[in-house]
């Protein structure tokens, strides 16, 4: 701020204006310039409060000067205050002045616009309040997208100069990372200036990458035309690549696949106890590539062979009596037992077996104890001949069970009976709930195997 009173007098110096504290420091510019008055007699001085007053009232520059009472007093605004510009249209107002104070608007020397006050000092303290606005700047930002190498926009974003620009900025990047862009590079500078500016931000696309994988299989079944399902194999393979994803275009690419094809192996014919495969169905090698069917589903069909051999019942009875069971394939004496003697329980079939002998068959063979009226079932031929030079008497083949295969047949022996010391059963169950007094049963394993 420059002060000048026109009299023939010396030529004092005045410090320059100080900062009240109504204003906040970020907005300190450079010391003013120290200003020149012509003063008279301090005796006979007058003084004017000279104030820089935004709309709100608040005082950003503030200072006194004093001059000789009746001399000219020319003081001119600073045209530059960080943040804010003088207002040359309402240029300011005076508290105690008089008919001689006026304002004008005034080119400085670097040829900018302010203001002067124009008046003199008086007997009177004056105020001279000088109207300033915030200088709101616009800073102009181009966006470029790097990758195409067009550009994408034009962005303004306005503050008040001098203070910071930080956060308009970043809600512009912003806006751009959501649509899938990541910044690349930039020239701004995050804060307003006197005029404002303009800029370049470069972007760039967002690419991510993942691995690919596409899996392969070839399953397949042996059946039966039943549905059984004699076997399974399953066969896969798995092809490996890389996806890249634009996150601005939204298009994928793939890169090529680790291998171009694979093959899956041939499988010999198989052959399945009790089936006969269903024509001339050969399982041959398979090549897939990464864009075959993800699954092939291959059934080999068999037909059960019909069983030539005849199944008959193995029925139970039990003796209320002597608690002996007895077993027999023949239903005449299944019958029969009951209406001889009441001592007799049909107890229904137990098992089933063949009734006549082949190669897949073994015989199971029935002795009798003439002493104690027991009788036993085995497949050994060795305790038949054991049993009956003691006594026993043989009563030949009950009966005929497969070689493989079947249901087992469990065989238990109670040492405190007398007769009925063993027993066989096919009821798993039953021979669970027996066992669990080992002191009167005990497990002998499985004695042969039933017909399903």
């Amino acid at each position: 701020m420059e002060i000048k009173h026109f009299k023939k007098t010396a030529v004092v110096t005045v410090a320059a204006l100080t900062l009240t504290s109504a204003v906040t420091p970020a907005l300190i510019n450079t010391p003013l310039a120290p200003m020149t008055v012509h003063a008279a007699d301090p005796n006979t001085a007058g003084v004017i409060n000279v104030n820089y007053v935004t709309p709100s009232g608040q005082v950003l520059y503030s200072t006194v000067v004093k001059g000789a009472i009746g001399d000219s007093a020319k003081i001119v605004a600073k045209a530059r205050v960080l943040g804010y510009l003088p207002d040359i249209a309402s240029h300011g107002d005076v508290v105690g002045g008089d008919q001689n104070d006026y304002f004008w608007t005034h080119t400085d020397s670097n040829g900018d616009s302010t203001i002067l006050f124009d008046g003199e000092f008086g007997p009177q303290p004056k105020t001279v309040n000088f109207y300033y606005y915030e200088n709101m700047a616009t800073n102009t930002i181009n966006i470029v997208d790097a990758t195409t190498g067009k550009a994408l926009a034009t962005e303004k974003v306005t503050g008040q100069e001098g203070t910071s620009s930080s956060a308009d900025y970043k809600k512009i990047i912003a806006k751009y990372e959501a649509k899938g862009y990541k910044l690349n590079s930039s020239d701004y500078k995050p804060v307003y200036g006197y005029y404002g500016a303009t800029y370049t931000v470069n972007l760039v696309h967002k690419i991510d990458k993942s691995e690919e994988q596409r899996m392969v299989y070839r399953n397949i079944k042996w059946l039966s035309e039943d549905g059984t399902v004699l076997d399974f194999i399953g066969q896969s393979t798995r092809f490996n690549g890389t996806k890249t994803f634009d996150n601005v275009t939204k298009k994928a690419t793939y890169s090529d696949w680790d291998k171009a094809s694979d093959t899956f192996p041939a499988i010999p014919e198989r052959t399945f106890s009790g089936y006969t495969i269903k024509g001339s169905q050969p399982i041959l090698a398979l090549t897939v590539t990464p864009n075959s069917p993800q699954f092939t589903n291959v059934e080999i069909l068999y037909t059960p062979k019909k069983d030539s051999r005849e199944v008959v019942n193995v029925y139970r009875l039990y003796n209320k009596v002597s608690m002996q069971h007895l077993y027999t394939a023949d239903q005449t004496e299944y019958k029969t037992l009951p209406k001889l003697s009441k001592d007799w329980v049909q107890e229904g079939v137990n098992f089933k077996e063949y009734k006549n002998a082949d190669a897949t068959t073994t015989p199971i063979y029935r002795i009798y104890n003439p002493k104690s009226g027991e009788h036993l079932l085995t497949s050994d031929s060795n305790e038949v001949k054991v049993l009956s030079a003691n006594g026993w008497k043989k009563e030949g083949t009950a009966f005929h069970t497969p070689k493989t295969g079947g249901n087992e047949i469990h065989r238990l022996f109670n040492p405190k009976a007398g007769i009925g010391a063993h027993m066989v059963t096919g009821d798993t169950n039953e021979k669970n709930v027996l066992t669990k007094h080992p002191n009167e049963w005990k497990y002998e394993g499985i004695a042969w195997r039933a017909v399903k």
